[in-house]
């Protein structure tokens, strides 16, 4: 049973940049060194500030006066910290919505003295525990922090869940044997978090919910009692039926999504259902035995009755929500001519490829698939 959710801070909570990059770049025009970039000082955090220091400085803590550099930087960035950073979009009606139901914290790399400051300015008594690196604790990746709120709060792996942003965050949950879900709205995105292992992803903060339903919500399928998590080699903590036996990994619906197109791929079919007047894709569940390919044409026909004559694979996505695996296809047809679906489609129209974006549902699947077909062509 989840009884906590515990949080990394920059990228995850905070969205600190902005303070971040001036801080450094502050203190290294102070010591007449060259100024980085924000991309380049976004693929520094994670480690803590000292190693973000480190990493700006030629020779890193071998550098001449490092020691200096960094209090300097320490000083300047605990009195700057909260001047242009902000709370994620979605993040504090997440924690309210937490709140009560799950004991809450924050672990991260960054000095104590400002993530206790920063959390009280922008989250108020909403979290339980909230620590920052100090003395006698590792950094992480090293456990010892999560391990030790896990000890003051009373609760053992299986009870945590660890949200982090970072490749950090990912080896972190790992050394402590927790479960996390990793976020790709931070400082890192998704085909670099999948590639260090990340396996649970949300996108907004209103993923995250969903994700932890998901684990809440975890019964045997063949004797019914309730899973509990257990560690199996590299694949980390893994949903396991004790009466049974086994792991149990996680089930999931999939999904096909089409982005309908003419012959000349001049024009995307978007179709409005169920009273709605936002314009979606064609989409449908696949059946048990049928093939991703037969579901788009099966689902094309049915519901605006063209006959796909060409399919290639865009994107795909995992819509937390549902617990459904979207593959998204290009389905070219042969004609323009529709035949919508009676009680299943409203509506049905081309629309040509330079104003599909402006038509399609905004912050939808639907519109990253487009968004990325578009810009593949």
């Amino acid at each position: 049973m989840i009884k906590a959710i515990i949080f990394d801070l920059d990228g995850t909570l905070l969205d600190t940049m902005d303070d971040l990059a001036f801080s450094v770049n502050y203190i290294l025009s102070k010591y007449n060194l060259p100024n980085k970039t924000k991309e380049e000082i976004m693929s520094y955090i994670g480690n803590g500030v000292k190693q973000l220091m480190a990493k700006c400085l030629p020779k890193g803590e071998e550098y001449p006066n490092f020691e200096e550099i960094y209090l300097d930087f320490e000083k300047f960035y605990l009195e700057n910290c909260d001047k242009l950073t902000k709370p994620y979009e979605g993040i504090i009606e997440l924690l309210k919505e937490l709140k009560g139901k799950y004991k809450l914290g924050v672990i991260s790399n960054k000095s104590n003295n400002p993530v206790q400051l920063l959390i009280e300015k922008y989250f108020p008594k909403l979290f339980d525990y909230v620590l920052g690196l100090k003395q006698p604790f590792n950094r992480k990746p090293h456990q010892d922090l999560l391990v030790y709120m896990m000890n003051e709060l009373g609760l053992d792996n299986t009870e945590v869940v660890y949200i982090g942003d970072s490749e950090v965050d990912i080896s972190f949950a790992f050394n402590a044997q927790v479960q996390i879900i990793s976020v790709d709205y931070g400082f890192r995105n998704k085909e670099f978090l999948i590639e260090k292992g990340a396996k649970l992803i949300a996108s907004k903060p209103s993923e995250i919910l969903a994700i932890i339903k998901t684990l809440e919500d975890n019964y045997c399928s063949a004797c019914g009692n309730k899973l509990i998590l257990r560690s199996l080699k590299e694949e980390g903590l893994i949903p396991y039926c004790k009466a049974c036996n086994k792991y149990r990994f996680p089930s999931f619906s999939t999904a096909v999504s089409m982005i309908v197109v003419n012959k000349d791929e001049t024009k995307i079919l978007l179709i409005q259902q169920y009273n709605s007047t936002r314009n979606i894709l064609v989409a449908g569940y696949v059946n048990i035995g049928e093939s991703l390919e037969h579901a788009v044409v099966r689902e094309v026909k049915e519901e605006v009755g063209l006959n796909v004559i060409d399919i290639s694979f865009n994107k795909s996505e995992y819509f937390a929500k549902s617990r459904t695996l979207m593959v998204n296809f290009i389905a070219k047809v042969d004609s323009e001519e529709i035949h919508i679906k009676e009680n299943e489609v409203d509506r049905a129209n081309w629309y040509d490829i330079g104003v599909v974006s402006r038509e399609i549902a905004q912050y939808t699947l639907a519109e990253r698939f487009i968004n990325h077909y578009i810009e593949k062509k």
